[in-house]
């Protein structure tokens, strides 16, 4: 009866991705845009690099054509930030990123 039970509270309730949860959920990085801090991108350990222009609420990915998902280090270009350097490789390997 209990399957039963939670199937019919969950009828009403769908899933959707919202952003950058990945195997451990570690956030390695992430650069903000000062002038406006509603966009920034985070970098995913393993699952790449992200962005947001509402301060979180939905997420982009914009690193899924790169040949890695592993990613240490993020940094906006001082004097534009429509620039993204992105350190590849995870300093804190955990058996599921590559170096």
């Amino acid at each position: 009866m209990a399957a039963q039970e939670a199937e019919r509270l969950l009828a009403d309730l769908s899933l959707r991705e919202i952003g950058p949860a990945v195997m451990g959920g570690r956030i390695s990085d992430l650069a903000v845009n000062e002038a406006n801090p509603a966009h920034f991108f985070v970098g995913a350990a393993t699952g790449g690099v992200w962005k947001t222009t509402n301060h979180g609420q939905s997420w982009a990915p914009v690193f899924d054509d790169q040949s890695t998902a592993s990613v240490g280090a993020l940094a906006l270009a001082p004097s534009n930030p429509n620039i993204l350097w992105v350190g590849t490789g995870e300093p804190q390997n955990r058996q599921s990123s590559p170096w």
